[in-house]
């Protein structure tokens, strides 16, 4: 079975492009707000970059990564970054 990315290799690599300019406008951004939406929208098209490309671990961090951002708009819990680490919080 063909990966997408074997049919169509330029859409998987102007998705991840796309995701990394995303990436790149979240962190120079000076709105908490803003900041975590944008780095969701990166992180959901790093989802789909290394879903076209085969990669489904990437993918799969990268998801939980996206919503761990979108969740962090709306709730300002201090143990929610904690899912999907291993990490103790910092108090």
């Amino acid at each position: 079975m063909l990966h997408i990315l074997e049919q169509f290799p330029k859409i998987a690599q102007f998705i991840g492009i796309l995701a990394f300019i995303f990436g790149i406008f979240a962190f120079l951004s000076k709105d908490d707000i803003k900041l975590k939406f944008l780095a969701g929208i990166a992180g959901s098209n790093f989802a789909l970059h290394f879903l076209l490309i085969g990669s489904h671990a990437g993918s799969i961090i990268a998801l939980i990564s996206a919503i761990r951002f979108f969740t962090s708009i709306k709730n300002n819990n201090k143990y929610l970054p904690l899912i999907g680490t291993s990490e103790k919080p910092i108090i």
